[in-house]
């Protein structure tokens, strides 16, 4: 089992707001969409390894404490005591269902496969699966379901004005 990571999950209060701050810094910045519970949205910093950074944002602050909240979202929260930073990183699995068998087969407790989604401005479905640890010190793990091309950007997205 050999993993590459995914991506960093940064939590911020207000998404157009931290857009606007690290496109300042010279990272170019695409807006991911709504997540499928509708409770967060995203923007995403691709990076050139296929890497990305997520910016994550409740959509209103009653959001943060809804019981429609995904089990992901909950587990951001937790990490963030409430706050804005890096609340999580995943790692990309080969096979999703057999990387999570060989991780519970070590003694790791692991929720998953459990399907994830999100709607791009474009309209376009992203979909995804994850594998959630039970303790807050490991990374998740996010395996695509949609082609990756639809949920990391590529291209363009990938230059920055920072290097």
């Amino acid at each position: 089992m050999g993993f590459a990571i995914d991506h960093v999950v940064i939590l911020v209060d207000h998404l157009a707001a931290a857009m606007a701050d690290y496109a300042a810094l010279g990272f170019t910045v695409v807006e991911g969409g709504a997540h499928a519970t509708g409770m967060s949205h995203n923007a995403l910093i691709a990076l050139a390894d296929g890497s990305y950074l997520e910016l994550i944002a409740f959509t209103d602050p009653a959001a943060r404490t809804s019981p429609k909240l995904s089990a992901i979202d909950r587990r951001f929260l937790r990490r963030g005591e409430g706050g804005e930073g890096l609340v999580g990183w995943a790692l990309l699995p080969t096979d999703i269902a057999a990387d999570l068998d060989a991780a519970r087969g070590r003694g790791l407790a692991l929720a998953g496969p459990t399907p994830g989604g999100r709607t791009r401005p474009d309209g376009a479905q992203v979909r995804w699966q994850t594998g959630v640890p039970e303790t807050l010190d490991l990374p998740f793990l996010c395996a695509d379901v949609t082609p990756r091309n639809i949920r990391v950007p590529d291209g363009p997205a990938r230059v920055h004005r920072t290097a």
